[in-house]
């Protein structure tokens, strides 16, 4: 599927810009894993600068759900999807 902007939460399947690299603040990032290699990269200004990685142990090693909350939200400035692999991922404004 596509990537989708359905307002306060982004859908991520590809590589993407967020909001059009407007600035946002970031309340929650999710990331549907796939396997140990699923991760989600944001770049600013085109320099990588937060990796949203699957946790593998001896108990997750499966499709899952995995994600973070940002209280208060991450700020972010002219950013966008840096990569996306092994899955797909929602990211919740604030």
């Amino acid at each position: 599927m596509a990537n989708l902007d359905l307002g306060n939460i982004l859908y991520f399947d590809t590589n993407g810009a967020i909001k059009s690299s407007d600035n946002v603040y970031i309340q929650k990032i999710a990331l549907w894993a796939v396997d140990g290699t699923s991760e989600l990269s944001f770049s600013v200004n085109g320099t990588t600068t937060l990796k949203f990685a699957h946790v593998v142990n001896a108990t997750s090693q499966i499709s899952q759900w995995y994600s973070e909350s940002f209280s208060p939200p991450l700020f972010v400035s002219n950013a966008s999807i840096a990569t996306i692999t092994a899955g797909s991922g929602y990211v919740y404004l604030a």
